[in-house]
């Protein structure tokens, strides 16, 4: 074993900074971010394909009015003007739900290049510091490795490593979880207050008069701008969770609000249509409370609680594992005759700052399509939610890193008892050997 006060000083100074970047959550974001730009350039794949073809389809409509418009006298004298009024009607309104379906969709393409453009910067920051983690990681597990020879010091430096090993998996996972939760609460508050606006100013639709054509599509053009940025916030809340099955406003219910969206002219046009468009959003305003309590439910009765504490298992592991090394190398150190005094307060232990905080995987990547809307001041109904999902569903498989922390300790002990075995097995030969020689020297 090798040891000197700036190995020891060395061992110290990269614990720090090594501290210092995991506060920062440094290697969990640089992940998730990939992870998230992995998930929107595949969207943008899909996206484009969509657009290109509900465009075709919009412009095929378009003809088809284009057309007929042309073809006016002879229809008029086919069908006559009633026939002709009633037909340009219906070309009309497949015309504007093919040209919203397409509006939609470069909204929504719009939005996820915009994201991608966000993502990309942030991950290109956050990479910085995580090739800079890996690296100190790196000459930290050689400088360690430099000064016991590669094996482990004691056998409660081993346990200590493995059970800091499995306590920073789950803290990995936890983390994850917390910033895809945290990140699509938000997105569902912005979708909840949208749908809300909608919904009221569809509802006061019921007092324009249908023959004030400006006023009602000027007001249903309001409708539908926030239903476009609800659906596109709920189903980016669905991508960052992808594996959680939602109990509320599953991808099938989007895709019907999307539909009525879709429809929104045309609905505005008829008595009957309105109401029947107004049931649609207010009963999906309803499910998305719902929705938004579970989060919050999961948030706090889950994610953070398990947080606090997985937090406070690797504080104490981390401080026990320290002064174990430190007491090893004051061990080197005083065999090598090496003056060296323990000090614990050289480690630093503390809190993330509060900008750190904000960078790190506590702080918000989202980006929340269209405006925050005001005007829903009343606070949400307290409902009987639907059952939270098991820690497996939130985490991922928790008791994989538990077996593999098992696993190394069995390894590890099993080496031990070997090397003990063999330890013993030569101190009897040694002392078979020193009978037999007494043996020979009694004899002569």
């Amino acid at each position: 074993m090798e040891i000197s006060v700036e190995k020891i000083n060395k061992y110290i100074t990269l614990d720090n900074q090594i501290h210092e970047l995991e506060l920062k959550n440094t290697r969990k974001k640089f992940e998730d971010l990939q992870r998230r730009l992995i998930t929107l350039q595949e969207q943008n794949k899909s996206l484009k394909a969509d657009l290109a073809k509900k465009s075709k389809k919009m412009e095929a409509e378009k003809a088809d009015v284009d057309n007929l418009s042309k073809a006016m006298e002879q229809t008029v004298l086919a069908k006559g003007k009633d026939g002709y009024k009633e037909e340009m009607q219906k070309e009309e309104a497949e015309y504007l739900e093919a040209l919203a379906a397409q509006e939609t969709t470069h909204k929504f393409l719009t939005q996820n290049e915009d994201e991608i453009k966000m993502i990309e910067e942030k991950t290109a920051q956050a990479k910085i510091e995580f090739e800079k983690l890996d690296k100190l990681c790196q000459e930290h597990e050689e400088n360690i490795n430099s000064i016991f020879k590669g094996s482990y010091g004691s056998t409660l430096e081993n346990k200590l490593e493995a059970d800091l090993d499995m306590y920073l998996g789950k803290q990995r996972l936890i983390g994850i979880a917390h910033y895809k939760w945290t990140n699509g609460r938000v997105l569902l508050k912005h979708s909840y207050s949208q749908l809300s606006m909608a919904t009221k100013t569809w509802e006061k639709m019921k007092t324009v008069p249908f023959s004030d054509t400006n006023k009602r599509y000027q007001e249903a053009t309001k409708v539908r701008n926030n239903l476009i940025a609800a659906i596109l916030n709920i189903t980016n809340t669905h991508s960052y969770l992808d594996k959680i099955k939602f109990p509320y406003l599953s991808i099938q219910e989007i895709q019907t609000l999307q539909k009525a969206t879709d429809n929104i002219y045309a609905d505005m046009t008829n008595q009957d249509r309105v109401e029947h468009a107004y049931k649609c959003y207010d009963t999906t305003l309803q499910r998305c409370d719902a929705l938004l309590q579970w989060f919050e439910k999961v948030i706090n009765d889950t994610i953070e609680m398990d947080m606090k504490l997985n937090k406070e298992q690797v504080e104490e592991t981390q401080k026990h594992l320290r002064a174990e090394r430190m007491r090893l190398m004051k061990e080197l150190a005083d065999q090598h005759q090496i003056a060296f005094d323990v000090d614990q307060s050289a480690f630093e232990m503390g809190e993330p700052k509060k900008d750190d905080q904000e960078q790190g995987m506590q702080g918000l990547d989202v980006k929340p399509a269209g405006d925050l809307e005001q005007e829903n001041t009343s606070a949400p109904v307290q409902r009987k939610i639907a059952d939270l999902p098991s820690q497996d569903q939130i985490f991922g498989d928790m008791e994989m890193i538990k077996k593999m922390h098992d696993e190394r300790i069995d390894e590890y002990q099993k080496v031990v008892n070997l090397n003990k075995a063999r330890v013993d097995q030569g101190l009897e030969e040694k002392l078979a050997e020193r009978r037999q020689k007494r043996k020979m020297q009694e004899a002569s």
